[in-house]
Protein backbone atom coordinates (compact mmCIF):
# COMPACT_ATOMS: atom_id res chain seq x y z
CA UNK A 1 0.00 0.00 0.00
CA UNK A 2 2.83 2.42 0.81
CA UNK A 3 4.33 1.88 -2.66
CA UNK A 4 1.04 2.93 -4.29
CA UNK A 5 0.89 5.93 -1.99
CA UNK A 6 4.45 6.92 -2.94
CA UNK A 7 3.60 6.68 -6.66
CA UNK A 8 0.46 8.75 -6.09
CA UNK A 9 2.42 11.42 -4.18
CA UNK A 10 5.03 11.52 -6.97
CA UNK A 11 2.31 11.84 -9.63
CA UNK A 12 0.61 14.67 -7.73
CA UNK A 13 3.95 16.47 -7.26
CA UNK A 14 4.73 16.13 -11.00
CA UNK A 15 1.32 17.47 -12.01
CA UNK A 16 1.73 20.31 -9.55
CA UNK A 17 5.15 21.19 -11.03
CA UNK A 18 3.74 21.19 -14.59
CA UNK A 19 0.76 23.30 -13.51
CA UNK A 20 3.11 25.75 -11.80
CA UNK A 21 5.32 25.94 -14.91
CA UNK A 22 2.29 26.54 -17.16
CA UNK A 23 0.95 29.18 -14.77
CA UNK A 24 4.38 30.86 -14.57
CA UNK A 25 4.52 31.01 -18.37
CA UNK A 26 7.55 28.75 -18.88
CA UNK A 27 5.41 26.15 -20.68
CA UNK A 28 2.95 27.15 -23.40
CA UNK A 29 0.19 24.91 -24.69
CA UNK A 30 -0.44 25.66 -28.37
CA UNK A 31 -3.45 24.85 -30.50
CA UNK A 32 -5.01 26.24 -33.67
CA UNK A 33 -8.49 25.39 -32.42
CA UNK A 34 -8.43 27.75 -29.39
CA UNK A 35 -8.54 24.97 -26.79
CA UNK A 36 -8.93 26.19 -23.22
CA UNK A 37 -5.66 27.54 -21.85
CA UNK A 38 -3.87 27.38 -25.19
CA UNK A 39 -2.44 29.95 -27.60
CA UNK A 40 -0.91 29.89 -31.07
CA UNK A 41 2.65 28.79 -31.79
CA UNK A 42 3.45 32.32 -32.96
CA UNK A 43 2.20 33.80 -29.66
CA UNK A 44 4.23 31.25 -27.69
CA UNK A 45 7.43 32.07 -29.62
CA UNK A 46 6.81 35.81 -29.16
CA UNK A 47 6.49 35.41 -25.36
CA UNK A 48 10.02 35.76 -23.91
CA UNK A 49 9.11 33.76 -20.76
CA UNK A 50 8.19 30.59 -22.68
CA UNK A 51 10.88 27.90 -22.79
CA UNK A 52 8.85 24.78 -23.58
CA UNK A 53 6.01 24.54 -26.09
CA UNK A 54 3.55 21.63 -26.09
CA UNK A 55 1.61 21.20 -29.34
CA UNK A 56 -1.87 19.90 -28.45
CA UNK A 57 -3.60 18.85 -31.68
CA UNK A 58 -2.70 15.85 -33.80
CA UNK A 59 -1.85 18.18 -36.72
CA UNK A 60 -0.65 21.77 -36.47
CA UNK A 61 0.13 23.69 -39.68
CA UNK A 62 2.23 26.87 -39.38
CA UNK A 63 1.64 28.47 -42.81
CA UNK A 64 -1.19 30.87 -41.86
CA UNK A 65 0.70 32.17 -38.81
CA UNK A 66 4.23 32.43 -40.23
CA UNK A 67 3.94 33.03 -43.97
CA UNK A 68 4.19 36.82 -43.50
CA UNK A 69 7.44 36.32 -41.51
CA UNK A 70 9.33 34.76 -44.47
CA UNK A 71 12.22 37.07 -45.27
CA UNK A 72 11.62 39.18 -42.14
CA UNK A 73 11.82 36.52 -39.45
CA UNK A 74 10.68 36.56 -35.85
CA UNK A 75 13.77 37.07 -33.66
CA UNK A 76 14.27 34.29 -31.11
CA UNK A 77 16.69 35.13 -28.28
CA UNK A 78 16.35 32.04 -26.09
CA UNK A 79 16.40 28.25 -26.28
CA UNK A 80 13.07 26.63 -27.05
CA UNK A 81 11.87 23.03 -26.89
CA UNK A 82 8.81 22.09 -28.98
CA UNK A 83 7.15 18.79 -28.09
CA UNK A 84 4.00 16.89 -29.01
CA UNK A 85 1.25 16.27 -26.47
CA UNK A 86 0.49 13.01 -28.30
CA UNK A 87 4.14 12.15 -28.81
CA UNK A 88 5.11 11.18 -32.34
CA UNK A 89 1.41 11.13 -33.30
CA UNK A 90 1.51 14.94 -33.05
CA UNK A 91 2.53 16.39 -36.42
CA UNK A 92 3.96 19.92 -36.65
CA UNK A 93 3.64 20.74 -40.36
CA UNK A 94 6.14 23.49 -41.23
CA UNK A 95 4.61 23.48 -44.74
CA UNK A 96 7.93 24.48 -46.37
CA UNK A 97 7.74 27.96 -44.78
CA UNK A 98 11.29 29.34 -44.97
CA UNK A 99 13.21 31.78 -42.77
CA UNK A 100 10.28 32.58 -40.47
CA UNK A 101 12.27 32.32 -37.21
CA UNK A 102 15.80 33.66 -36.71
CA UNK A 103 17.94 32.28 -33.89
CA UNK A 104 20.44 34.32 -31.92
CA UNK A 105 24.02 32.98 -32.27
CA UNK A 106 23.81 31.03 -28.98
CA UNK A 107 20.15 29.91 -29.23
CA UNK A 108 18.67 26.58 -30.23
CA UNK A 109 15.33 24.98 -31.05
CA UNK A 110 14.85 21.36 -30.01
CA UNK A 111 12.04 19.28 -31.52
CA UNK A 112 11.35 16.57 -28.95
CA UNK A 113 8.90 13.67 -29.07
CA UNK A 114 7.04 15.11 -32.09
CA UNK A 115 6.83 14.50 -35.84
CA UNK A 116 8.01 17.48 -37.91
CA UNK A 117 6.67 17.50 -41.48
CA UNK A 118 7.71 19.41 -44.59
CA UNK A 119 10.67 21.05 -42.88
CA UNK A 120 12.95 21.36 -45.88
CA UNK A 121 12.99 21.79 -49.65
CA UNK A 122 15.60 19.44 -51.05
CA UNK A 123 17.97 17.01 -49.42
CA UNK A 124 19.83 17.75 -46.21
CA UNK A 125 19.61 18.31 -42.49
CA UNK A 126 18.75 22.00 -41.95
CA UNK A 127 15.20 23.12 -41.23
CA UNK A 128 14.15 25.87 -43.69
CA UNK A 129 11.74 27.38 -41.10
CA UNK A 130 14.70 28.46 -38.93
CA UNK A 131 17.56 30.73 -39.99
CA UNK A 132 20.68 32.06 -38.30
CA UNK A 133 21.88 35.65 -37.97
CA UNK A 134 22.99 37.42 -41.18
CA UNK A 135 26.44 36.22 -42.17
CA UNK A 136 26.16 33.07 -40.06
CA UNK A 137 24.80 29.62 -40.69
CA UNK A 138 22.49 27.58 -38.51
CA UNK A 139 24.58 24.61 -37.45
CA UNK A 140 23.14 21.21 -36.75
CA UNK A 141 23.60 21.99 -33.04
CA UNK A 142 21.19 24.96 -33.26
CA UNK A 143 18.26 22.86 -34.51
CA UNK A 144 18.09 19.58 -32.67
CA UNK A 145 15.84 16.54 -32.94
CA UNK A 146 15.47 14.45 -29.77
CA UNK A 147 13.23 11.41 -30.15
CA UNK A 148 11.50 13.16 -33.06
CA UNK A 149 10.55 12.09 -36.55
CA UNK A 150 10.89 14.02 -39.79
CA UNK A 151 8.15 13.49 -42.35
CA UNK A 152 7.90 14.95 -45.82
CA UNK A 153 4.35 14.68 -47.07
CA UNK A 154 5.44 16.41 -50.27
CA UNK A 155 9.13 16.50 -51.04
CA UNK A 156 11.82 16.22 -53.64
CA UNK A 157 12.30 13.02 -55.55
CA UNK A 158 12.95 10.22 -53.02
CA UNK A 159 14.95 8.19 -55.54
CA UNK A 160 17.38 11.12 -56.06
CA UNK A 161 17.78 11.55 -52.31
CA UNK A 162 18.46 7.81 -51.89
CA UNK A 163 21.02 7.90 -54.71
CA UNK A 164 22.82 10.81 -53.03
CA UNK A 165 22.86 8.92 -49.74
CA UNK A 166 24.27 5.80 -51.38
CA UNK A 167 27.04 7.85 -53.05
CA UNK A 168 28.21 9.33 -49.73
CA UNK A 169 31.40 7.82 -48.39
CA UNK A 170 30.97 7.20 -44.66
CA UNK A 171 34.06 7.63 -42.48
CA UNK A 172 33.68 4.14 -41.00
CA UNK A 173 33.73 2.48 -44.44
CA UNK A 174 30.33 0.79 -43.99
CA UNK A 175 28.11 1.15 -47.06
CA UNK A 176 24.98 3.28 -46.49
CA UNK A 177 21.62 1.66 -47.15
CA UNK A 178 18.48 3.32 -48.51
CA UNK A 179 15.17 1.93 -49.68
CA UNK A 180 12.53 3.94 -51.55
CA UNK A 181 9.02 2.60 -51.15
CA UNK A 182 5.40 3.64 -50.79
CA UNK A 183 4.30 4.51 -47.26
CA UNK A 184 1.06 5.06 -45.36
CA UNK A 185 0.93 7.69 -42.61
CA UNK A 186 -2.22 8.38 -40.58
CA UNK A 187 -4.23 6.49 -43.18
CA UNK A 188 -2.93 8.48 -46.16
CA UNK A 189 -0.80 6.76 -48.87
CA UNK A 190 2.39 8.49 -50.03
CA UNK A 191 4.25 7.17 -53.08
CA UNK A 192 7.98 6.45 -52.76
Amino acid sequence: MSRHRAVLVLLIASLSAVSTSVAAGRIALVSQSAEAGSRTLLAALQDPTVQDIVVLPALYNVRSEFESYQGKPLQLRRNITIMGAQGLDTVLDLDFVAAAVQLCPTCSITFQNITVANERHGVGEPVDFVTGQPGSTVSSAAVQFAGANKLRLACTDAAAAAAQLLEAKPSNGVQQQAVVQDAVFQGMPFPG
